[in-house]
């Protein structure tokens, strides 16, 4: 529990809830939009775009990873691959942070707030159970997230607008696409 006496804690804490969750659906977006740009004929974009809105985001940082890897360089390649490990940490954090119970805890005498409380179960996948996580972050941590994940978000745009001009095998894919 964080404790707080401000009665406005909560909404606050609700408030960068939301702009987790909204900075999580931009990073899925702009993996989902690239991964459709490098689809082969006959596949569509379009096609492939709707496909990936009915699965994770877990699924769909593999997906794009294995299109990037069988179409850019090898030293390209390995350039992203530290923002989709860290694209995939940041979306466990924002598991982490939406779906859980958040609550504003008050006094019971007084009724007057003391603070704000997250709960969560995690499956222990070694003991085949479930626990319960009462660790409850600040609010700033949880802020903290969306501004990393926007951040991210811009990094791997701009990887993708720097390698879709200079990487030779897309550069020669694209030529090779476009002349059939």
């Amino acid at each position: 529990m964080i404790r707080d006496t401000d009665p406005d804690l909560l909404d606050k804490y609700y408030n960068g809830i939301g702009k987790v969750a909204a900075a999580v659906g931009q990073l899925e977006e702009a993996v989902i939009q690239f991964t459709a740009i490098l689809c082969d004929p006959p596949q569509k974009p379009l096609v492939i775009h709707k496909k990936m809105l009915l699965r994770g985001m877990a699924k769909n940082l593999l997906t794009f990873r294995k299109r990037v890897s069988s179409k850019a360089s090898e030293s390209n390649y390995k350039k992203l691959e530290p923002l989709l490990d860290r694209a995939a940490e940041l979306n466990k954090t924002r598991n982490e942070i939406v779906h859980a119970v958040w609550s504003k805890m008050v006094d019971a005498n007084s009724g007057e707030t003391v603070g704000v409380a997250r709960s969560r179960y995690v499956f222990d996948k070694n003991l085949l159970e479930a626990k319960w996580d009462v660790k409850t972050p600040n609010l700033a941590e949880v802020l903290k997230t969306a501004d990393d994940v926007f951040a991210l978000v811009a990094e791997i745009e701009k990887w993708f607008q720097r390698v879709w001009d200079t990487d030779d095998r897309i550069v020669e894919w694209r030529m090779a696409k476009n002349s059939n």
